[in-house]
């Protein structure tokens, strides 16, 4: 289950005018590395609306899925979000750390988890089980801003700051 939430957007910060954004043109964009592993994926909740993804990001050459908003953001006005997905046979998990504070929790039945990224989780445990692992990312602790104009000038530091958890699988006395 992943959900958030959109803060209201200040353009003054870039001079640009409000009414001059492009709100038609607004997408949500998941780059997935090997879009094979997405088992399903449920519609995405954007505040009361329930909006259908499309394949491939509006934001790179990668793959992945991306679903265009239907209204802009009322000023003053927080929309949270949230969507389901699942993945099969992949051998990570990372996520991107793009916003101004980005909280993100892992769970899974995975009993070698491999935290992997510059930042490991902020609370872990690992059982028999599986894992259950917290991580907290700061704007001020990356090397790109948590807004820019255009399409992703910071790809380099982006794909540097990908943090997350790689399956490992165990070695037993058979290899």
């Amino acid at each position: 289950h992943i959900q958030g939430q959109f803060s209201p957007l200040d353009f003054s910060l870039w001079e640009v005018a409000e009414s001059d954004v492009l709100w038609e043109r607004a997408s949500i964009n998941l780059a997935v590395s090997d879009i094979r592993a997405l088992a399903s994926t449920t519609d995405f909740r954007w505040g009361d609306e329930s909006l259908k993804f499309e394949p491939g990001t509006n934001i790179s050459t990668g793959s992945g899925l991306h679903v265009r908003l239907t209204k802009e953001q009322e000023r003053g006005v927080t929309i949270p979000f949230s969507m389901d997905l699942s993945l099969h046979g992949s051998r990570e998990l990372s996520i991107a750390p793009v916003g101004s504070q980005t909280r993100f929790d892992i769970e899974s039945n995975w009993t070698e988890p491999s935290f992997q990224g510059n930042w490991l989780p902020v609370e872990r445990e690992v059982t028999e089980n599986g894992f259950d692992a917290h991580w907290s990312v700061q704007l001020l602790g990356r090397n790109y801003p948590a807004r820019w104009i255009g399409r992703s000038v910071h790809g380099d530091q982006i794909q540097r700051s990908l943090v997350g958890v790689r399956f490992l699988a165990p070695i037993d006395h058979y290899r």
